[in-house]
């Protein structure tokens, strides 16, 4: 009796086991399914079968849960199931039959997903009273027409301040529509102009600010973002030095590889003028590749698209790289153009070297 006793409870422990680890399983990849339908690839699906709404995980919540009203087809290879209103997006699903339970979600295309901020430039949170320009990145598109009213800088009280934002007729995006530049009022960050002397700097030394993003903001589409984005800094003081290459610090890099070639730059760079800057050169020839620059690190990373070969490359920097500040390789951006010595006698580039062995 009691060997018996043991063998049903350790069959039952088992096919609890079973049953909890075909309840945790997602919809296979042999199912097809969209919006208007869901294929199964079986020709028969017994009176269990039922389609819920959400992710139900309670075998009674199941019983109690209505199905999905729609009509049932088969063909030779599959069960169709057509449910009467379409299957909502980003919603999770309940599939039962013959004893199975899968999940399955419907998920957006990607011109369905609302407009998100993949990314803000400088990534610090550390930037000189004097910065220039500001960099938002898109996961999509945006609509150009007039952007900068859902973009704003606040203090350190929430207010907003005043012409801060340089409010270009045509903005500054990228070919692809998805990086967009935010110049702040220069007329205001460099001293010595009008504005400058009547309104004083956008931002001040030791202060917190807040660079905001309003859901008011749409892509090309009209989808509007799901949320405003926020993104606070500090202020340091204002950076008035041109940017060098003396420091910078090449990594080694071997052969036949395509390894990062990362260079330490040992300040933050301006996001955008350096994407364009920058150029690897072996034999003469310009190389293939993708750069990324971390601004937290101070590190430019440097991806080729074929393996490093053995011998000399060169690294140009061109003139135009600037800092946070607009300062460039060849002159200060906030300088007398008045004062003689200010005279740019810098090269248009400037070249690393470093060797793959």
């Amino acid at each position: 009796m009691l060997n018996r006793q043991s063998k049903y409870l350790t069959l039952s422990f088992i096919l609890v086991i079973s049953f909890l680890e075909v309840v945790a399983q997602q919809l296979p990849e042999d199912f097809d399914y969209s919006p208007t339908y869901i294929r199964i690839p079986t020709t028969y699906v017994d009176s269990d079968f039922k389609v819920l709404k959400g992710e139900v995980v309670d075998d009674l919540q199941r019983k109690d849960t209505p199905a999905i009203i729609g009509t049932i087809a088969t063909d030779s290879t599959h069960t169709t199931f057509t449910p009467l209103v379409q299957f909502d997006h980003d919603t999770p699903y309940t599939l039962i039959y013959n004893q199975h339970v899968f999940y399955f979600k419907i998920d957006r295309d990607e011109d369905e997903l609302p407009l998100t901020v993949t990314g803000i430039y400088p990534n610090t949170k550390q930037v000189p009273a004097n910065i220039l320009k500001w960099y938002i990145e898109f996961s999509k598109p945006v609509n150009p027409v007039k952007i900068y009213d859902h973009i704003q800088f606040l203090d350190q009280d929430e207010e907003l301040i005043d012409r801060s934002i340089l409010n270009l007729g045509a903005p500054l995006l990228s070919p692809d529509g998805k990086l967009l530049t935010v110049w702040v009022e220069p007329g205001r960050q460099k001293r010595l102009l009008g504005p400058n002397q009547h309104l004083g700097s956008v931002f001040e030394s030791d202060r917190t600010y807040t660079l905001l993003v309003s859901n008011s903001l749409k892509d090309n589409q009209g989808m509007s973002m799901e949320a405003s984005i926020s993104h606070s800094f500090t202020t340091i003081k204002p950076d008035r030095i041109k940017p060098s290459i003396q420091q910078w610090q090449v990594g080694e890099i071997p052969s036949g590889t395509v390894q990062p070639l990362v260079i330490n730059c040992e300040e933050i760079l301006d996001y955008g003028s350096l994407l364009d800057a920058i150029s690897i050169n072996y034999e003469g020839k310009q190389i293939d590749g993708k750069l990324r620059y971390n601004s937290e690190l101070k590190k430019i990373i440097y991806t080729p698209k074929e393996s490093w070969q053995k011998g000399k490359y060169t690294i140009n920097i061109e003139h135009q790289l600037e800092d946070l500040a607009g300062n460039n390789l060849a002159y200060l951006f906030d300088r007398n153009i008045e004062d003689g010595n200010n005279e740019i006698t810098q090269r248009a580039i400037e070249t690393l070297a470093f060797r793959c062995d």
